[in-house]
């Protein structure tokens, strides 16, 4: 008899694989090291994009659809690779069409990223520095910027705990 094993939307499903046979290399092969790069986020970012894609359908009393599971995939992996232990972990919101937004809202700093689509990211940024609007990006491929951003923002968080300490 077959064990029933727990899954979520975000646990790797038993390989038809699993059982395959080891093929010994006999050149060596270069390495690619992996690195937990979502660190402390990871299980809470998980939990709580699980919760948004079961929401039911008209959770926001009108049209509210679930969060796209796609849309979830690729905001975790994004975020994942954003992880600074400097930083707290942003704050997830359902968007009402399957999207979603995580955001920072740190001291006079606020960081919202609008994930519409798998590599479809409006990312709106507002500090002391950049004007009474903000600033805002489309994103497609290219996240670096937001590398920056979380960079500095974990800059401010250590300039400010430094000066109260």
């Amino acid at each position: 008899m077959n064990a029933i094993l727990p899954t979520s939307a975000f646990s790797q499903a038993p390989s038809r694989y699993a059982q395959s046979s080891v093929v010994t290399l006999t050149q060596p092969s270069p390495r690619i090291t992996i690195n937990d790069v979502g660190g402390m986020w990871t299980k809470d970012l998980t939990a709580r994009l699980e919760e948004l894609i079961r929401l039911q359908p008209g959770w926001d009393g009108y049209n509210g659809r679930p969060v796209a599971l796609a849309n979830a995939i690729f905001a975790l992996g994004m975020l994942n690779r954003l992880y600074s232990s400097a930083i707290p972990a942003p704050d997830i919101v359902p968007g009402y069409t399957g999207d979603l937004q995580a955001e920072w809202h740190v001291g006079d700093v606020d960081i919202e990223l609008h994930v519409k689509a798998p590599n479809s990211v409006v990312a709106w940024r507002s500090t002391p520095d950049a004007g009474e609007d903000g600033e805002e990006l489309v994103l497609q491929n290219d996240f670096t910027i937001l590398g920056t951003w979380i960079e500095q923002l974990a800059d401010k968080i250590n300039a400010v705990a430094a000066a109260v300490a």
